[in-house]
């Protein structure tokens, strides 16, 4: 990690029509970061009415050392609008993204269903989510079936998956969800809970299993469950 925001990536937490959140991490030098969006347009004069949010921070200590993770919620947005944004602090920002919320009432919509990326996700599993993309330009969101990573207590791991998800992550939606390789392996067996990385790394609604929160959950898209 660095002072310039990375492994940036668009989860929700609350209601798609009318939020949206992101998180992203730095090195442990950058101490308050923040979330800035807009109602995006043709003229770079959209900036000018950007709402600057807090972001909620936290450290993780992984076998790489520890960073600092950032997350925002953006809230009170109109539904189905197509919002820029951005994120970072006073020693970095990263470029602009765009997204768009959900309609308030049942739509049609697509969306990419991405099982088991888990291995060579640098080299091989970056071609397939482009490629998906690519085929899908107008997809509202990404499920992600488990299985991210091979090894979810390896830090490594996440930014090859971070990396080969790229801008992607950050103007697509994500819809995780925990595999038995976001376990820690014992030599013998999976063994829980999930990696610290999951939530340090995504932020998801807690409507879930007590206790599972974050890790099982639901989320209401334009008239589906």
């Amino acid at each position: 990690p660095s002072r310039y925001p990375d492994r940036i990536i668009l989860t929700w937490s609350q209601n798609p029509a009318t939020t949206q959140s992101v998180t992203w991490r730095t090195d442990t030098t950058v101490k308050a970061a923040y979330g800035l969006i807009a109602k995006a347009g043709p003229s770079a004069d959209f900036a000018d009415s950007a709402q600057q949010v807090l972001a909620e921070s936290s450290a993780l200590n992984s076998d790489e050392g520890v960073a600092h993770h950032h997350s925002v919620t953006f809230t009170g947005l109109s539904p189905g609008t197509l919002y820029a944004y951005r994120v970072g602090s006073d020693d970095g920002w990263s470029e602009w993204f765009q997204f768009r919320t959900a309609s308030d009432k049942p739509e049609s919509f697509s969306f990419i269903y991405l099982g088991d990326a888990q291995n060579a996700m640098r080299s091989y599993w970056a071609r397939t989510i482009r490629q998906a993309f690519s085929d899908a330009p107008d997809a509202r969101f990404i499920v992600h079936a488990g299985d991210l990573v091979n090894r979810g207590y390896q830090d490594a791991h996440w930014g090859e998956w971070f990396e080969a998800g790229g801008w992607i992550l950050a103007m697509l939606p994500s819809i995780p969800t925990v595999g038995n390789h976001e376990y820690h392996w014992s030599g013998t067996e999976w063994v829980g809970p999930p990696t610290p990385s999951w939530k340090a790394q995504f932020t998801l609604p807690t409507n879930g299993l007590p206790g599972l929160e974050e890790q099982t959950y639901y989320i209401d898209y334009q008239g589906v469950r």
